[in-house]
């Protein structure tokens, strides 16, 4: 099964979702903003990755568990 990883990032929060070849949402998060311009990159870079992996471990996906980039 393919796992897909869709992240929207924004000056208010950052929201991640992760769902299967069959559209169904497996897990999703939310973090803090992640406007550069805003919070600067390390900070907005810092908040993508929450949200990702905050997804991920909703998903019950392990770490060595990727998602396919097609």
């Amino acid at each position: 099964m393919s796992h897909f990883l869709g992240i929207d990032g924004g000056g208010t929060q950052t929201r991640a979702v992760i769902i299967d070849d069959h559209r169904r949402v497996l897990g999703e998060a939310t973090a803090g903003p992640s406007n550069y311009h805003s919070v600067g990159l390390d900070a907005a870079i810092e908040n993508i990755l929450a949200a990702a992996e905050g997804a991920r471990v909703k998903a019950g996906l392990t770490a060595a568990e990727h998602c396919d980039g097609a």
